[in-house]
């Protein structure tokens, strides 16, 4: 009897020690786009039998539900860690980058997991909201000490991320747009500040560059639109009004 009572708390130990060696095995195995994994494939990487491996997930689509799940777990925790050892906005920030980097990853897993589920499932809507709650104080820290923008809510900022994410390219070609992003969260009085602080010289013209710069977007979203630059030139947008709500990659014209 003493035995057996020793025995169960390391029977449950190991049990958990191999549930997480198949969740890493199969973290691992479905980030890479270019590999047909398989419950064998999980089982061989995790250097686990079949049998614990269903043991575990009696199922692909267990596995990939759990994988879901633990990533989100994730997402959730570092919302609470370290909040306190930086400034609010910059805290979002981290956050928000994590948020970034955990969407590739998660990509690959939900479009195995649709495969097996509704796209409407519970579980993804359940997910969001457990990601937006776990989020929602830190924006709201940085709102009220003035370091991001108060007219954005987190889904908003959530689907401006998103929507970065899912851009075909690699990290080079994403960075700069995540920075000007994130940069557009801080309030306007902010923001021209930081321009001025990365100015091009004295005199202002980091500002006056960043103004330029804005009106030349708001004259490409509006339509074809030609802008004076400084070396008396005239530069033309070429973005018609039918794509210009989002990316091309259709290179201005000098004339």
């Amino acid at each position: 009897m003493t035995s057996d009572k020793a025995t169960f708390p390391t029977r449950r130990a190991a049990a958990a020690r191999n549930r997480d060696k198949i969740l890493a095995a199969a973290r691992t195995a479905f980030a890479d786009p270019g590999v047909e994994v398989s419950m064998a494939e999980v089982a061989r990487r995790a250097g686990v039998g079949m049998a614990t491996l269903y043991r575990n997930f009696p199922g692909r689509q267990e596995l990939l539900e759990a994988l879901y799940v633990d990533e989100v777990d994730a997402l959730c925790e570092a919302a609470g860690a370290g909040g306190d050892a930086q400034p609010p906005g910059a805290a979002l920030t981290d956050w928000l980058r994590r948020l970034f980097a955990f969407i590739p990853s998660k990509r690959l897993i939900v479009s195995e997991l649709l495969e097996h589920t509704d796209r409407d499932s519970p579980l993804r809507h359940s997910n969001r909201t457990r990601a937006l709650t776990a989020g929602r104080p830190l924006l709201t820290a940085a709102q009220a000490a003035h370091e991001i923008r108060a007219d954005l809510t987190l889904e908003q900022i959530f689907d401006m991320i998103v929507a970065i994410a899912k851009i075909n390219g690699d990290p080079d070609y994403l960075e700069p747009m995540l920075r000007t992003m994130l940069s557009g969260l801080r309030p306007p009085a902010q923001d021209e500040a930081a321009g001025r602080g990365q100015g091009l010289g004295v005199g202002g013209r980091g500002a006056v560059a960043g103004r330029r710069g804005r009106s030349l977007l708001a004259a490409a979203i509006s339509g074809r639109a030609s802008v004076r630059q400084p070396s008396g030139g005239t530069f033309t947008t070429g973005l018609p009004n039918e794509v210009a709500p989002g990316f091309s990659h259709e290179r201005p014209r000098i004339r």
